[in-house]
This record gives C-alpha cells, sequence and structure tokens, in this order.
C-alpha cells in the first residue's frame, strides 16, 4: 500500500521512524469491550497471541491502569513498605562534583529528546503544530536559543556546588511530598480514576471501553497486513480499524475490479456484434485487444512492475481504449473489400497511430507523478495502449491477409 505513496514524503519517514524506534505501526486496530472483565479478558487473549505469534507490538486499554483488586490488594504491603521507606529517607543538601557532572549530562539528554519529538511531529502533522510550538518554547528553535542547554552549560561551569545542593534540598522536598501522595493504598476503580486517562477508553457513560491493538511490524504489504488481520479476528470478530478496512479494500477492489472487466468484455462483445453483425469479425476484432493485453502483462513482468490498487482500475480503461484501433481497421478493411489491405494500413494505419499516440502521451504524463500510485496508472495505461496498437497496426493486418491469402486460393482451386 505504502508503495503508491510519494518517495520521501514527511508522513512516510515519521512512519519508518515510529517503526524503528518503537517496533509497532502508528495504523492500529481497535475493538470494543462491554465491561472490565470482558476488557481484561481480550487484553490477555491478544497479549498471548503476540507472544505466540510475534505480530502485535503493544496494547492499549484502560485495565493497564486498572489491575484486578485481589492485585491490588496483593500490592498493598509493597506500597506501605515503600511509603515507610520513604518517609525515613532524608533529604540531603549535599551535591558532590560527580553529581554536577551528571546533572549537565541528563540535562543535555533531556534537550535532546523534547528536540526529537519536535521533529517527529513536524514529520507527521507540518510545521505550525501545537507540539512544536511547545518543543520551541521549551528548547528553542536552536541551540543557542535552549534554555536547558544554558542552564548545562551554567551547571557544568559551576565551581561551587553549595547553591547546587540547596536546590535539591529544596526540590527534594517537594518531590517527596509528591511521591508520599502517590503512595496511597486506595484502591483504584473505574470510578476514581483519572478522567483525563478515563476518557481516552470510554463513553459518556462508560458502557463501553476501548481496546487499541498495535501491530508490531510494517503491516503496509498485501501479506502482512492478512496475516495480522487474521490473527487478530481469531480473537474477536469485532475488530475495526486501518489495518480491517485497509483489507476490505483491497479484497473488494479485487472482487469489484475482477467483475468491471468481466462486464466491460461482455458488454464490448455485445456492441461488436451488433455492430458488425458476424462471429468472425467480432472474434478478429477481440484478437489484438486479448494479445496486447497479454504483452502487457509480460512487459510488466519484465520491468518488474506489479498492479496495485490504483493501476489495477486501468485495466477497464485499456479494455475500452484497445479495442478501437482493431476496430477501425476492419470497418475500413471491409469497405475497401478483400485483399486492400496495403491501403487501410496507408490510410486508417496512420490514424490509428496518431490517435494511439495522444493517447499515449497523455496518459503516460501521469507517469512522471511523484505519487508512485498514480504513476503506476499511467504507466500501464502507456504499455496497455501501446501494445494494443501494435497488435492492431501488424498482429490484425497479418492476420486479414493470410486470410485473404487462404480464401483466394480456394477460390482459385475451384
Amino acid at each position: 500500500m505504502m508503495k503508491m505513496e510519494a518517495v520521501g514524503i514527511p508522513s512516510m519517514i515519521c512512519q519508518d521512524k515510529i517503526l524503528d524506534k518503537f517496533e509497532l505501526s502508528p495504523d492500529f486496530a481497535m475493538v470494543r469491550a462491554d465491561n472490565l472483565e470482558d476488557c481484561r479478558e481480550k487484553v490477555e487473549q491478544f497479549k498471548k497471541l503476540g507472544k505466540r505469534t510475534g505480530l502485535i507490538g503493544q496494547i492499549d486499554a484502560i485495565t493497564e491502569f486498572l489491575p484486578r483488586t485481589e492485585v491490588q490488594l496483593e500490592n498493598i504491603p509493597i506500597i506501605e513498605d515503600y511509603r515507610q521507606s520513604l518517609e525515613q529517607k532524608e533529604v540531603t543538601g549535599r551535591f558532590t562534583a560527580a553529581d554536577r557532572d551528571t546533572l549537565a549530562r541528563e540535562l543535555e539528554r533531556l534537550h535532546q529528546n523534547i528536540a526529537e519529538i519536535g521533529e517527529l511531529s513536524i514529520m507527521s502533522s507540518g510545521e505550525g503544530n501545537k507540539i512544536i510550538d511547545k518543543c520551541d518554547q521549551i528548547v528553542g528553535k536552536s541551540d543557542d536559543e535552549s534554555g536547558i542547554l544554558k542552564l548545562s552549560g551554567i551547571v557544568a561551569a559551576a565551581s561551587d556546588t553549595g547553591m547546587l545542593g540547596n536546590f535539591q534540598k529544596i526540590m527534594g522536598t517537594v518531590m517527596k511530598k509528591k511521591l508520599l501522595a502517590m503512595a496511597t493504598t486506595d484502591t483504584v476503580t473505574l470510578e476514581n480514576i483519572p478522567e483525563s486517562i478515563k476518557e481516552r477508553y470510554t463513553n459518556d457513560k462508560s458502557s463501553s471501553l476501548l481496546i487499541n491493538v498495535y501491530p508490531k511490524h510494517y503491516i503496509w504489504e498485501e501479506s502482512q497486513l492478512r496475516r495480522f488481520n487474521e490473527a487478530t479476528v481469531k480473537v474477536t470478530d469485532r475488530m475495526t480499524g486501518m489495518p480491517m478496512l485497509m483489507m476490505v479494500m483491497i479484497d473488494m477492489m479485487k472482487k469489484k475490479g475482477a467483475t468491471a472487466v468481466t462486464f466491460g468484455a461482455i458488454a464490448i462483445v455485445a456492441f461488436l456484434l451488433i455492430d458488425f453483425r458476424s462471429i468472425r469479425y467480432t472474434i478478429l476484432a477481440i484478437v489484438p485487444l486479448a494479445v496486447g493485453t497479454i504483452w502487457m502483462v509480460g512487459i510488466m513482468a519484465g520491468l518488474g512492475m506489479a498492479f496495485s490498487m490504483v493501476s489495477f482500475m486501468a485495466l477497464p480503461l485499456i479494455i475500452g481504449i484497445g479495442i478501437d484501433d482493431g476496430v477501425h481497421i476492419l470497418h475500413r478493411y471491409r469497405l475497401e473489400g478483400p485483399d486492400s489491405m496495403s491501403m487501410v494500413i496507408k490510410y486508417t494505419g496512420r490514424a490509428i497511430l496518431l490517435t494511439s499516440l495522444t493517447t499515449m502521451i497523455g496518459f503516460g504524463s501521469m507517469g512522471l507523478a511523484s505519487h508512485r500510485g498514480i504513476a503506476g496508472m499511467g504507466q500501464l495505461l502507456f504499455i496497455g495502449v501501446g501494445t494494443c496498437f501494435i497488435t492492431s497496426a501488424f498482429l490484425l493486418p497479418s492476420i486479414i491477409t493470410i486470410w485473404d491469402s487462404i480464401t483466394g486460393k480456394n477460390k482459385n482451386a475451384k
């Protein structure tokens, strides 16, 4: 699917970076759970599926924030021990030279991480989005403007660590207070979980819960996409999201595209029979199209081209356009009579050459598009119209000439 996109577009670069750094695809599948127990059961099934197949990179659901009540009760002694040790821990103002160097390095890392978040946001959403604006406020638009790097430089150059020790004393006291507030033994439930988390996974009445299933690998190759979809629907057939929608679209394009080609071919044969009122001439008119299409597929294979969702739509066009040249040749031949193929090629052949070239140039210009799907469609139409012209201008006259020779000899023999 992604091979249809233009090379080097920001969204593709961003997607590749996400796959490389996080080992999961940003295009996720979704499923609805009726309640917490149903959600937990489905999440466990997806996790087991991921371990068994290696197809799932991450499961995102509200149950990741809500352990079972019995698990929370088992963890209470651990939390109480942590709280007790935290209460006994003294916040010191001692700050050594090694601590100073470590702090300077960590500040530089913080700057680099925030800058990278801003770069990723530009790749996915373009410049001027809220994330890059916030990153610019924190680290500036260049290293020279970064307040974090300036602070890192001040810390690294500080010869007196006493001031840093006082800062640590103050911040350590604030941090200890916050950690003690967090080390509560109250049971977390769907009712008291923070609203900022709850609204991501539930509807207004909390009657439905959302589960997001992230593929682990690049899924926009059809085989990978199909494997992911076939594996996840074994957990539940109520899956939706971009992977499922795209698979439906691919299957529909294959089925409906084949139907369109079939009906197009049947309609053309019907119109030819009405036009020529002859099965023989109808067959002769179809030969250039059939052979030209076979040649087109062969040339595609030789050039390493393949059908895509976009280029597949070119087939009905090729059938409709490719039949014209042979029909014009046959009509002129019927008008001029037997043994007139040299005259037919001299006049009608020149006309179909001109019309075919203009059509090939028109469609071929699409082959220069940066969007590879549109470019592939233009290239396919260029090749298809060209091969149908060649078979109409050379193969069809040869068949008719041979036929005239055979019928002429038979008449002389009689």
